[in-house]
């Protein structure tokens, strides 16, 4: 498990799937998964009641421990828009807001494809630790533009790739 979770990274960030990104993206998530893979190898293996409990028991700590921490630390993402593509494009802008500790965040993606197959690309970071910075919207700019606007009226512009709808130059704020 040592190795899979950097493996698994790698591979994410290569491929951009976004079941892959969500796996390994968030450490939490592995953790638990692996807390969970691991009680059931134990509850399925061990005839001994009293291993299959304390097993079961830990499993369950750890994925309240991850759920705290997460909460805690503001690693909840929650998407608050979703924008399909003009003109029939297999493609939608999603935008996250989350925090750190204090700061508000918002994290712009493209998201091409649906199902096991969708891929996912980082389209920009905004830091609201100065309301400047605050992303107040987000619009298609025709097929291939992506237009993010910051509370202070400055526009960041973003070209996509026509084929894979990857930003030529993603856009970090703040």
């Amino acid at each position: 498990m040592a190795v899979a979770y950097p493996l698994g990274a790698r591979l994410a960030d290569a491929t951009h799937l976004i079941v892959l990104r969500r796996v390994f993206g968030f450490p939490l998530v592995f953790v638990g998964l692996v807390a969970a893979l691991a009680a059931a190898a134990v509850w399925t293996g061990s005839r001994r009641e009293w291993l299959r409990l304390t097993v079961a028991a830990g499993a369950s700590f750890v994925w309240l421990g991850c759920l705290l921490f997460g909460r805690i630390a503001g690693a909840g993402w929650e998407v608050t828009q979703t924008l399909a593509a003009a003109e029939g494009a297999d493609r939608r802008v999603v935008v996250r807001s989350g925090s750190a500790v204090i700061d508000p965040l918002w994290w712009v993606t493209v998201e091409q494809g649906h199902g096991l197959t969708a891929r996912e690309w980082d389209v920009g970071h905004f830091n609201g630790d100065a309301s400047d910075y605050e992303l107040a919207s987000v619009a298609w700019d025709g097929p291939h533009w992506l237009r993010m606007t910051t509370a202070s009226g400055e526009d960041f512009l973003v070209d996509l790739d026509p084929d894979t709808a990857e930003p030529r130059a993603p856009v970090s704020v703040g």
